[in-house]
């Protein structure tokens, strides 16, 4: 398990920087084209528009290039479904509340016991609130395997995203061979 997520740290650090190379070839053939063939004092390339250092030239052709960025939105988004498949490990918690409010308006006559007593009233007001709280965790113990299975297809599917994105920056970023 330790070797797999070692593996895993290893080549998510290397895709961006495979992706980085590729368009850093393509950058510097789009510099040759537009730079003249000297260099002033600052270490800036002399000639056509955008010209700039070496470094910027890269940065910009690495973060410009639309199918690219279109890949890389696309892998962020593979990207999101691990949590989403490991979250069946997790315990759910659910809360329910509620208040309940009773207001009492009574009127009670009683009769007199004797001839010549009159009847007397009585009123009762009142309210009442009645309040509950419930909370409730559930913790899977077994379902399958499901979650592992779902866990290593996300897995799979960012690796694959990963790759897609790797050749797409060659497959983008190429440079063209050198003329015969």
């Amino acid at each position: 398990m330790l070797r797999a997520a070692r593996e895993r740290s290893a080549i998510a650090r290397v895709a961006p920087i495979s992706a980085f190379a590729a368009s850093a070839i393509m950058a510097l053939s789009a510099v040759a084209l537009a730079a003249e063939p000297g260099k002033n004092g600052n270490g800036r390339l002399v000639g056509g528009t955008g010209a700039g250092t070496m470094e910027l030239a890269l940065v910009q052709a690495y973060q410009n290039n639309p199918q690219l960025n279109s890949q890389r939105s696309a892998t962020r988004a593979i990207d999101e479904n691990v949590p989403t498949a490991l979250a069946g490990y997790r315990p759910r918690v659910a809360g329910t509340a509620s208040l309940t409010d009773q207001y009492l308006d009574q009127l009670t006559r009683t009769t007199g016991t004797t001839a010549g007593v009159p009847a007397t009233y009585t009123q009762a007001k009142g309210a009442i609130a009645v309040q509950s709280y419930g909370l409730t965790a559930t913790q899977t113990l077994y379902n399958g395997f499901q979650t592992t299975t779902r866990t290593r297809q996300a897995e799979g599917q960012v690796f694959s995203a990963r790759e897609t994105l790797r050749m797409t920056s060659r497959r983008c970023c190429s440079a063209p061979p050198p003329p015969t």
